[in-house]
């Protein structure tokens, strides 16, 4: 009877440690970084700006993994290009692109198995130009 009540307790406490360890597991972050792309953009400083800014904002927390910007950049680009939604021009000689709708989004996040997801669009103009 004893040793019941102790393979009980033991097997109860294995749960609990296994449901502790869980809900401090790291939460992966996937950062969409819609950044123009062409002459007249340099999509790299744009990289490295927002990569500066989640450091500090996140400096002294543990629980997030945040995926390298560049790594989910260049899969929203395959993404763009496998769905049609890539770059087109119009009349004026300016690049638009498709915006991802939330379920693009959502294929994007699964991909990467990422529990949250920050989307930033960035967009540009060329620049210009007085004689």
């Amino acid at each position: 009877m004893l040793k019941k009540i102790f393979s009980a307790l033991f097997v109860l406490s294995m749960i609990l440690i296994t449901a502790n360890n869980s809900a401090f597991a790291e939460k992966k972050v996937a950062i969409i970084l819609d950044a123009p792309t062409g002459m007249f953009s340099e999509p790299e400083k744009v990289y490295t700006a927002v990569q500066t800014s989640l450091n500090n904002i996140l400096q002294n927390s543990s629980e997030y993994n945040i995926l390298p910007i560049e790594d989910v950049s260049s899969y929203v680009q395959i993404y763009r290009e496998e769905n049609d939604l890539t770059e087109t021009v119009t009349t004026e000689g300016v690049a638009v692109e498709s915006f991802l709708k939330k379920s693009d989004v959502d294929k994007i996040c699964k991909h990467f198995e990422s529990d949250y997801v920050i989307y930033t669009r960035i967009s540009t103009t060329a620049p210009k130009v007085s004689v």
